[in-house]
C-alpha cells in the first residue's frame, strides 16, 4: 500500500461533517479519554482533534516508510457543503491512510467519527418517515 498524509481541508471535511446536525441520536460526536474523562467534539475541539486525527496519519505514513515525520500544523475551518456519501468516502480514505499502526494508538475521534456516519442520522430517519420512504432509499 502506498500512504500519504490526507490535507488539512480532507480533515476540515471530516470535523466540518461531524459537527453538523444530526449527527447522531446520542447528541454530539464524544470519545472515552481515561477513567471517567470524554471529550466532546466542538467547535471549541475541533483543532485539536483535528491534530489529533492528522498526527495519526503522520504516525501511519511513518511506519509504513520508516520514517520520523513530524505531522503538518492544523488549524480547523469549516468547510462548505458537505454531504453522506462524500463524508463516508473521506472516512475510508482517511482510515486507509491511517492503518498503518497497531489499534491501541489510533486516533479514539476516528472510530467515534466512523460510527457515527454509518448509520443513517435520526433526522434522516424522521424526514424519510414523513416522506414515506426508508432512510437508505
Amino acid at each position: 500500500m502506498s500512504a500519504f498524509v490526507v490535507p488539512a481541508r480532507h480533515i476540515d471535511y471530516l470535523l466540518t461533517k461531524g459537527l453538523g446536525p444530526h449527527v447522531t441520536r446520542y447528541g454530539p460526536i464524544k470519545w472515552h479519554v481515561t477513567d471517567g474523562e470524554w471529550k466532546m467534539l466542538t467547535r471549541e475541539t475541533a483543532t485539536e482533534v483535528g491534530r489529533m486525527l492528522l498526527a495519526e496519519n503522520q504516525r501511519s505514513v511513518n511506519a509504513r516508510y520508516q520514517r520520523e515525520d513530524a505531522p503538518p500544523s492544523y488549524t480547523f475551518r469549516p468547510y462548505r457543503d458537505t454531504t453522506a456519501v462524500q463524508c463516508l468516502k473521506a472516512i475510508a480514505c482517511y482510515e486507509y491512510q491511517a492503518c498503518e499502526t497497531d489499534a491501541g494508538s489510533r486516533a479514539k475521534p476516528t472510530h467515534s467519527v466512523r460510527r457515527c456516519a454509518m448509520r443513517p442520522s435520526t433526522h434522516s430517519r424522521d424526514t424519510a418517515r414523513r416522506s414515506g420512504a426508508s432512510a437508505s432509499d
